[in-house]
């Protein structure tokens, strides 16, 4: 600015809509020892706002009509991006052989907002281990976007998953306050073992496996090409052999199904016999003496 200091500016900061058209109008004024001045822009809501200089003057001039034309400055201020979990409270439960193949189905959902591309930066903390892992999502397009933990993150234990930063196209930055932590639990892996080491059993045995894992379990077994589904909160696993027949274990799972572990085929079966049994149809009696006692024959 050029005359005699101080320095007086007058001016107005209009908000304009999407239209263009007036949403409010504030009057504004500074005082300037110096040659220069600084107008404090709005940054605190995001919108279009216009600044209309409309008064300048000086220690010695001051006319009320000197800008008959406002001079104008106009400003566009961007909303921060955002990313917000979906469902913060509950954890998420997964195993440690889930497949994120359906992702959707699977992964943990983040609402995201911004223009997009939009960049995440998240942390990944394991309980237990406590080790870190911080990673950078890139180029996401979605505004509902589900995040994958990395396959080598499954292990057992719980998982803390916090929003650490969005960054949107236009360079805006913002770190989440609210909604940004959520939790995912791998569990352990179910487990069966057969407790007797033969395969082959009589009608009237009992057949025991002994189970690993969290109570409750589920186990999926076959008979004589019947599957059947059986509960226990016992760590033992016993059918009694009742009938011949192939028992085979197909299944087992814990924590009420949720972890499913499939057994191959052919390597948990038991084959149940009927008992062998002398039947005597026809014949005679024979008693002999010998020295040392009697005996008793059958002959047919």
């Amino acid at each position: 600015m050029l005359g005699v200091k101080p320095f007086g500016v007058e001016y107005q900061i209009v908000k304009l809509d999407s239209k263009n058209n007036v949403v409010s109008r504030i009057k504004d004024e500074i005082s300037a020892a110096m040659n220069t001045a600084q107008i404090r822009l709005r940054t605190d809501d995001p919108g279009k706002y216009r600044y209309e200089i409309t008064h300048l003057a000086d220690a010695v001039y001051d006319d009320s009509k000197n800008l008959r034309i406002p001079f104008i400055v106009e400003q566009q201020v961007r909303p921060l991006p955002t990313a917000k979990f979906v469902d913060s409270t509950e954890p998420h439960l997964y195993c440690a052989d889930t497949s994120f193949d359906k992702h959707k189905q699977t992964g943990i959902p983040i609402v995201i907002s911004g223009s997009f591309p939009v960049t995440l930066r998240v942390e990944l903390r394991h309980e237990l281990l406590r080790a870190v892992e911080r990673i950078e999502l890139k180029d996401i397009m979605d505004k509902l976007y589900y995040f994958v933990p990395p396959k080598h993150t499954l292990t057992h234990g719980m998982h803390a998953l916090t929003i650490l930063e969005v960054k949107d196209s236009k360079g805006c930055l913002s770190q989440p306050s609210q909604h940004h932590k959520t939790t995912f639990t791998v569990a352990e892996e179910a487990s069966i073992a057969p407790l007797e080491s033969q395969k082959d059993h009589c009608i009237g045995d009992r057949i025991s496996f002994s189970l690993q894992g969290t109570s409750p379990w589920q186990i999926e077994y076959e008979f004589e090409g019947v599957r059947n589904l059986a509960k226990t909160s016992t760590p033992t696993f016993s059918r009694i052999a009742e009938k011949k027949g192939n028992l085979t274990i197909i299944s087992v799972a814990d924590r009420a199904s949720t972890c499913k572990r499939f057994i191959p085929p052919g390597t948990m079966e038991k084959y149940i016999h009927e008992i062998p049994s002398v039947r005597i149809s026809e014949g005679t009696n024979v008693i002999e003496n010998i020295r040392e006692g009697s005996s008793l024959f059958a002959q047919g």
